[in-house]
């Protein structure tokens, strides 16, 4: 019992001192959004010298539905491109697609087509792509705009959304996707 006592006591001061760790990892920037608009930014320092590869930003580089590109060109300056990652959450309206901020909730003004990739791509090593009609409810892939993001986007995307079967798999790969086994 006394050496069980012991290894829960090892156990709990190895994770106090894992969370402190964390804690001292974590670096604040203050980046300036507009003339009257300052806001913190908490991300952890070194990056790679902390063992991650890459840093992925959803909605944070939006504003009331419209793209901030301080804040990304901010943060951009801050952790590299080689490390950022962009997340899009698209949402379908009409014809074409556009980012979905503030947990879905928002339309943006930015379509996600070729100009709009090929712009933000000189920001990011990669998008994050999120199919938010059709996320989480396993109702297929989105073809259309897997589709889309094989032919315009200049640099690698990683897909989310809809997949339910092996068949959906196969449909990503007629789209032009690959699919990478981990």
């Amino acid at each position: 019992e006394l050496i069980g006592s012991r290894v829960f006591l090892a156990a709990l001061i190895m994770g106090v001192l894992g969370f402190v760790a964390f804690l001292v990892m974590l670096k604040f920037i203050t980046i300036r959004v507009d003339e009257n608009t300052v806001k913190q930014v908490a991300y952890s320092a070194g990056i790679a010298e902390n063992g991650a590869e890459k840093v992925i930003v959803t909605s944070w580089c939006f504003q009331e539905g419209k793209f901030a590109p301080e804040k990304l060109k901010a943060l951009l300056d801050e952790v590299g491109r080689e490390h950022l990652v962009l997340d899009l959450s698209c949402r379908r309206k009409g014809d074409d697609y556009f980012v979905a901020a503030d947990r879905w909730r928002t339309y943006t003004e930015l379509k996600v087509n070729r100009e709009t990739l090929e712009m933000l791509s000189d920001s990011a090593a990669e998008f994050l792509i999120h199919a938010v009609d059709v996320e989480g409810k396993q109702a297929g892939i989105d073809t259309e705009l897997l589709a889309r993001l094989c032919e315009e986007s200049p640099i690698e995307c990683v897909y989310a959304g809809g997949i339910r079967t092996l068949e959906d798999v196969e449909k990503i790969e007629k789209a032009g996707g690959k699919i990478e086994q981990i």
